[in-house]
């Protein structure tokens, strides 16, 4: 348990994480800055548990993150990843594992890549944050097997690459007051029995090209994989206050939930 300021932290090793927080400690960070490269080919291990990620939150320990400069440039490499200790199993309670982060910038360039990922039942806070990713998969805001539950205030969050909407979600996903923009891709997704709430925000998707196996260009998608990642059930998209624009194909596609 420590309180830093001002420090760097880098890795160039591939499924090595920058910085990794884990036990049942309280880890203060201010005006740090992370830089993070090196591909990951670990699939599920960068996904599902955080390998090769900037930062790395696990077994329960709780990280304060404020004024921090976060940027990835691998593959697999997530800016800040909070995973819950579940084990990847959906439904499953974490294990108390919290992020918040607050006045940060997160860049990252790879596939696979993320900026505020939660998986495994983990705890995600972030307020007033900008969040570019570029990368195939990569949401801006990110959750994978074993959900978990993330909460957004402010800040400006984009996407740029295929297969990465502003926000994906196999979690609980509340956001307030923040810019959602995806270039390319869908705005936000949703995977069988998880949530997203969108307050106040203004969300614009112009999804220029198809991803997948994917017929139609969406803006909200709602469907259900049977990857195992989610639940199946009903899955809920609220917005209430805000803007929502469309600049290319459906605004609504619900499909196999």
């Amino acid at each position: 348990a420590t309180t830093v300021s001002g420090k760097k932290y880098s890795s160039s090793t591939a499924d090595e994480n920058a910085l990794l927080v884990n036990g049942k400690v309280t880890v203060n960070l201010s005006n740090i800055t992370v830089t993070k490269s090196g591909d990951s080919d670990g699939g599920d291990s960068s996904n599902f548990y955080g390998t090769n990620s900037g930062i790395l939150v696990e077994g329960g320990a709780t990280v304060n993150i404020d004024n921090a400069t976060i940027k990835t440039t691998a593959n697999g490499a997530n800016g800040v990843f909070s995973y819950g200790g579940n084990g990847g199993t959906n439904g499953a309670a974490g294990d108390g594992t919290t992020v918040n982060i607050s006045d940060s910038v997160i860049t990252t360039t790879g596939n696979n890549a993320g900026g505020i990922m939660t998986t495994g039942g983990g705890i995600t806070y972030a307020s007033d944050l900008t969040v570019t990713t570029s990368g195939g998969s990569s949401a801006p805001i990110r959750t994978d097997r074993g959900g978990g539950w993330v909460y957004v205030d402010g800040g400006t969050y984009t996407s740029n690459g295929l297969g990465s909407p502003a926000i994906y979600s196999t979690a609980e996903i509340h956001v307030a007051n923040a810019t959602l923009i995806s270039n390319l891709s869908e705005g936000v997704c949703i995977e069988g029995k998880n949530s997203i709430e969108l307050t106040d925000c203004d969300l614009t998707a112009n999804n220029t090209r198809c991803n997948g196996n994917a017929t139609f260009l969406d803006t909200i998608m709602i469907y259900q994989s049977m990857s195992g990642d989610a639940d199946s059930g009903t899955s809920a998209y609220t917005m209430t206050g805000g803007s929502l624009t469309s600049k290319n194909g459906h605004m609504f596609h619900v499909t196999n939930t």
